[in-house]
């Protein structure tokens, strides 16, 4: 548990591993990759304080577009930045 409760971005595929994200110090982020549109971990995440970022894929076995991931993940480092650790935004990294 002290792992997840320093953990700033929780990347997972849906199913029962989001059921941790319960753990997560406020202000964290959580990208979910999902092939289904469901609100249940939205909603978890709300009442968590966290970040939430679905991520929709319909192909089986779920397919993880590299790029993709990295555009989620500038995204929620930006809101850890600036929410969770209030620091100003800088450049490019």
């Amino acid at each position: 548990m002290t792992m997840l409760a320093d953990t700033d971005i929780f990347i997972s595929v849906f199913g029962n591993d989001l059921c941790y994200l319960v753990y997560l110090a406020p202000h964290s982020a959580v990208i979910s990759y999902t092939t289904v549109r469901n609100r249940y971990y939205n909603a978890l995440a709300e009442v968590a304080g966290l970040k939430y970022y679905p991520v929709f894929n319909q192909s089986r076995p779920i397919f993880i577009h590299y790029g993709q991931l990295h555009n989620y993940l500038r995204l929620a480092s930006a809101h850890i930045q600036v929410v969770k650790y209030k620091l100003p935004l800088t450049g490019r990294d």
